[in-house]
């Protein structure tokens, strides 16, 4: 966020610009770090989900 402007900053936040007077200009604030095994996400007892929640990308033709 530190390279956008305040004044914009403020009105899609809706406070006063004051508020981002310190912010960071140089921290890293996302990491790149190591993910979990999946097994330790799993939820005791859960079973398959029935319906797979997921969405091609082929090409399509819009519909108008």
């Amino acid at each position: 966020m530190a390279h956008t402007p305040k004044e914009v900053l403020a009105k899609n936040f809706g406070v006063p610009e004051s508020a981002f007077d310190r912010i960071p200009q140089k921290d890293l604030w996302i990491f790149r770090r190591q993910c979990r095994a999946l097994a330790a996400d799993r939820v005791a007892g859960a079973g398959p989900v029935p319906n797979a929640f997921s969405h091609g990308c082929w090409p399509r033709n819009p519909s108008v």
